[in-house]
């Protein structure tokens, strides 16, 4: 096979030399090497299967020239411009499109083993300008497997070479986004092609900040945030697509410093708000408020929730950039922040009046709790608010699985979850609620699901009760709760204060859980008692109990007697 290369090589580089040439004799000439040129790619194809073939020639495309070895007793090796041009030939001449597709998944196994690869370094890989043209040409194709593969081995190439190749593939994709734009093609097609680039450029993006840095500068990310306020009503399928790429940008871990303050700048903010019924982030427009976009405005409000979370990892980011404390006094940022509070407020109020089903109450539960969990201001608003109250905390519902989102999110937004940073390290939510907030939280909850009582044994009945449920998902989610409120002292004092409630934890034999989540998270109940401000002022028997079961584990069972297993 590789002697059919050489002599396809051969005859390509005869067929470029004539190229140019005219006359009687250079036409002759020219028809026998086209005719050299098919005989060996015809014995080519019957000696090789278009996968072998293409596999053996990706090999070489991003081979560097320097770190090809040859010898005297072998032939020079493929350089990646001959095997680029040997690929090139087969693929024009195949009707079938059988070398195109072995082509794209060769080229991208080969990338993805690059990256994959430890003992390969950056500086021996070489990508020409000619292979990348053509690998993100491939994004424009009507082949959906071959533009898959080819954007799958623009990020594997990233993923290897880093920054040198990204301020290459970036502007390169933006370019043949705006000729798309600009061309003659149907608006499905455009459409599926924007957001096959803008799909390829946020992969890339999310790896680090330089490319994020590189994505902004070559405005690839102002063209989304322009389908956002431009194609709302042209071509709504679009802008839910983006909707839908911008949330997997938020979503991403490890969050990066730059992909963060662009997700939450005020172009952003401000169509997300709109769309979902905020009225936008402007001064006049925040206060206008309106109804949102029954396509669009669920999306919205979820990519707004994403966002949420990452203000509470970040106090920072909904206030423009990075400000010393003295400086988020100011009057300016402080008004910037209030507009922002009130544009999700409006927009909280503009979905929830027009809920229709499950899925959008589960949105509309992720967002509440989201932007409650995202500052004390925030959630001093949706305290403050029994229409917002009742929609978040009703438990009156039919469904175990809604009941338990619900109590889950009560529980993050009391304890809120460690996510990891661009380093890969743990990082605390810098907004970790107070504990008058959180129990505030926890009173509201007892108020909303209201049956009668005093408010703090109010709520602990409330959650009891579902904690003994016979469905799994809503016990787990009432142990998610309770762990959060044992976590605190003041918590965990509220909890043991009310009758029942040591007994559900420390009679094992009687217990109802029988499933190995359930044991454990009701077991994490036990230790975040324990580690609490309470320990010390609980009754010496309470706490012998306690840690008895701490030692015991979670998954204990009390053996029985043999002479009584034998009866």
């Amino acid at each position: 096979v590789e002697g059919l290369f050489y002599e396809i090589q051969k005859h390509i580089k005869a067929q470029q030399e004539q190229q140019h040439q005219g006359g009687e004799d250079n036409k002759k000439t020219k028809s026998t090497i086209e005719a050299n040129l098919h005989s060996s790619l015809q014995a080519l194809h019957n000696a090789s299967s278009p996968k072998y073939t293409m596999d053996l020639l990706a090999l070489y495309l991003f081979t560097s020239s320097s770190s090809s070895m040859e010898t005297d007793e072998s032939p020079p090796p493929l350089s990646s411009h001959d095997a680029f041009l040997i690929l090139t030939v087969l693929v024009s001449h195949d009707k079938s499109s059988d070398y195109l597709i072995a082509a794209s998944r060769a080229v991208k196994s080969t990338a993805e083993l690059i990256a994959a690869s430890s003992s390969s370094s950056s500086s021996t890989i070489e990508v020409s300008d000619e292979v990348l043209s053509i690998i993100v040409a491939q994004l424009t194709g009507q082949n959906v497997e071959v533009s898959s593969n080819a954007s799958i081995t623009l990020l594997a190439l990233t993923k290897k070479i880093g920054k040198p190749i990204s301020d290459r593939i970036i502007p390169s994709i933006v370019q043949t986004w705006k000729q798309q734009q600009n061309s003659s093609k149907t608006s499905s097609q455009s459409s599926t092609i924007c957001i096959r680039c803008a799909s390829t450029i946020i992969d890339i993006a999310c790896l680090g900040d330089a490319m994020m840095e590189c994505a902004v500068q070559n405005n690839a990310m102002s063209m989304m945030v322009y389908i956002l306020e431009k194609e709302v009503e042209s071509d709504p399928l679009m802008v839910m697509s983006i909707l839908d790429l911008l949330e997997k940008m938020a979503n991403t871990l490890p969050m990066h410093g730059k992909r963060s303050k662009w997700l939450c700048s005020d172009s952003v903010l401000d169509v997300l708000l709109s769309m979902a019924g905020g009225g936008g982030n402007g001064y006049e427009s925040a206060a206008a408020g309106g109804t949102h976009d029954p396509i669009l405005g669920g999306p919205a409000l979820r990519l707004l929730s994403c966002l949420c979370r990452l203000a509470q990892r970040d106090e920072s980011l909904f206030f423009g950039g990075n400000h010393r404390e003295e400086e988020l006094k100011t009057e300016t940022i402080h008004q910037q922040h209030r507009q922002l509070l009130v544009g999700f407020h409006r927009a909280l109020h503009s979905f929830d009046s027009n809920l229709s089903g499950e899925l959008e109450r589960l949105a509309f539960i992720d967002a509440v709790s989201s932007f409650a969990a995202s500052s004390p201001d925030a959630m001093a608003i949706v305290l403050d608010d029994p229409t917002l109250c009742e929609g978040w905390l009703s438990l009156s519902v039919a469904q175990p699985k809604l009941k338990s989102v619900i109590l889950h999110s009560v529980a993050n937004a009391i304890d809120p979850p460690k996510e990891m940073d661009a380093n890969g390290d743990t990082v605390l939510p810098w907004n970790v609620p107070s504990n008058q907030i959180a129990m505030r939280l926890f009173d509201a909850l007892g108020r909303v699901n209201d049956t009668g009582g005093d408010i703090h044994d109010d709520a602990t009945k409330l959650v009891l009760a579902n904690a003994t449920s016979p469905m799994v998902e809503t016990r787990l989610g009432s142990y998610a709760l309770l762990k959060a409120i044992a976590k605190r002292g003041v918590g965990a004092q509220v909890l043991l204060s009310h009758a029942g409630f040591f007994e559900f934890l420390t009679h094992r034999e009687i217990s109802l859980e029988t499933t190995k989540e359930g044991k454990e998270a009701k077991h994490d109940i036990v230790v975040a008692i324990l580690e609490s401000d309470a320990k010390g002022l609980l009754a010496d028997d309470i706490v012998k109990k306690l840690e008895h079961i701490e030692r015991q584990g979670p998954h204990y069972v009390k053996a029985v007697p043999w002479e009584l297993a034998t009866e």
